[in-house]
């Protein structure tokens, strides 16, 4: 049962405590407002719990949702809209999570962990070294840190690599962070500018005369507010008054695995799989990504497709013990872009959603822009303007 002490009225909801939720309360701090963060996933309990005050560790707990299992890797120079429309979108986003790092760090208890990576893509056949070449050529023009190098060049950056690769290319301009902890950086700051944290389901956006004025929970219990922010990832099909979103879930699968020694220090990809060692001395192998509805189950289809890829060019690395192999769900649009933007015709209602693989890399940006525009009515970039599939 909902505790009815705290159903009172807010400045504003959120709606979902994953990264964009969370950097949506941050961002609405920042701008005076002490909106209410309403979710039912592993930041709110950890937000809620005993051990919140005692700086416990949330490895233990039981995860859920993207923001818990992402790779946390920040790159501009791959994915939806790039080259093209996003990409100065995710230039920007790295420049505020550079930004944002020390203030938080000192602020908070969570040291997120970023930090500048070298990113290695094999090449074994002439056709890939185009192809790299290539995407070394653009990235160059777009002023990213990257080069193609050789042979030898690979195996001394890293001499576990199986014998018959050519070359490579290497991108400087990545860089990662520990994607657990940014969250719980974000919450933490958010409850220092004013935020509450309430663990329960929202079932309805309540509409009061063609704007919105809160929202009804689980055991039907109503919380009032003026804004309500949705970002809900792949569940926004289950509250009512909510638009339906061009969203589905995609499941994607990463094995954390035990591998002693000090290499893989750079991320090594080929054929659609990578590895890279972590900070606390696991290497990650992923990824597996499928329309599996919402099943947030780890599989062995899952963990055979990235073992049997890795193996092709890290072989030694199916031999280490795998300790975890987690499984999340990513909200990903009909084309790959974040939806933001005013939804439903009805005033006040605003929904940050989609960004899919993007989601830990956009989430500050996707902040600023969604509380610009309910506050401010400053425009969303057409490209990721809810707007685009009528939604508004």
């Amino acid at each position: 049962m909902v505790n009815k002490a705290t159903l009172d009225s807010y400045d504003a909801i959120v709606i979902g405590d994953g990264v964009i939720g969370c950097a949506v309360a941050v961002e609405l701090g920042l701008n005076g407002y002490r909106p209410l963060v309403i979710g039912d996933g592993w930041v709110t309990d950890y937000m809620l719990s005993s051990e919140f005050e005692g700086h416990g560790d949330v490895r233990g707990m039981s995860l859920g949702n993207a923001s818990a299992f992402a790779w946390g890797g920040l790159a501009a120079n791959y994915g939806a809209g790039v080259p093209g429309v996003m990409l100065s979108h995710y230039k920007r986003s790295i420049e505020l999570h550079i930004e944002r790092y020390d203030e938080l760090k000192e602020r908070t208890r969570h040291d997120w962990g970023l930090r500048r990576i070298v990113s290695m893509s094999l090449a074994k056949t002439e056709d890939d070294l185009q192809r790299l070449e290539s995407d070394v050529a653009w990235m160059l023009s777009e002023g990213f840190d990257a080069e193609m190098i050789g042979v030898d060049e690979v195996y001394r950056m890293e001499p576990a690599i199986k014998d018959g690769f050519i070359g490579a290319s290497v991108s400087k301009s990545q860089w990662e962070l520990d994607s657990q902890k940014y969250c719980l950086a974000l919450a933490d700051e958010a409850r220092r500018l004013g935020a509450s944290f309430l663990a329960v389901r929202v079932e309805e956006v309540l509409d009061g005369d063609g704007r919105v004025c809160g929202v009804r929970v689980r055991d039907g219990e109503k919380i009032g507010a003026p804004l309500i922010f949705a970002a809900t990832g792949p569940w926004a099909g289950g509250i009512k008054g909510l638009p339906d979103l061009p969203i589905r879930p995609i499941k994607g699968e990463i094995l954390r695995i035990e591998r002693g020694g000090d290499d893989l220090h750079n991320r090594v990809g080929y054929g659609g799989r990578n590895v890279g060692r972590k900070p606390d001395g696991l290497v990650w192998a992923g990824t597996y990504e499928w329309d599996r509805g919402f099943d947030r189950s780890t599989t062995d289809e899952g963990r055979d497709y990235i073992l049997s890829g890795v193996s092709e060019y890290l072989p030694s690395l199916v031999d280490g013990r795998i300790r975890t192999a987690t499984a999340c769900l990513r909200p990903v649009s009909i084309d790959g872009i974040p939806i933001l933007g005013a939804v439903g015709g009805i005033d006040g209602l605003y929904v940050a959603n989609g960004a899919g693989k993007k989601g830990v890399l956009l989430s500050l940006l996707m902040a600023k822009m969604i509380v610009g525009t309910a506050l401010r009515s400053e425009d969303v970039p057409v490209e990721m303007s809810a707007d685009r599939f009528g939604l508004s």
